[in-house]
């Protein structure tokens, strides 16, 4: 939950890729008042070239990325109180990675 801040940024960090042409996708939704969630932005599927690596999504107002991560996502949009991030797997593959978040 979250109750004073503006945005998010959120790392997901790939280890173990299966590899094939699979990708993952991260996804943040909002429930701006406690009912249904709906989707507030989708980061296209990422690769990752077959490997590993990070892929950074920002929602904030104002969201600029430094070109520091091959792979980043952002999206000029304030935060609801209320927000979940989730991971999309785009086939039956074995990815080992870790999904993490910074409140703004």
């Amino acid at each position: 939950m979250n109750h004073s801040k503006l945005g998010i940024t959120a790392i997901l960090q790939v280890t173990a890729n299966p590899g094939g042409g699979e990708s993952l996708q991260v996804g943040v939704d909002l429930t701006p008042d406690g009912g249904s969630w709906c989707g507030l932005t989708y980061t296209a599927g990422f690769t990752f070239g077959g490997g590993t690596g990070a892929l950074l999504v920002q929602v904030a107002p104002g969201a600029v990325f430094a070109p520091v991560h091959t792979y980043a996502s952002r999206a000029q949009l304030e935060l609801a109180h209320r927000f979940r991030l989730s991971v999309i797997h785009s086939g039956a593959g074995s990815w080992t990675y870790s999904l993490s978040y910074v409140l703004l």
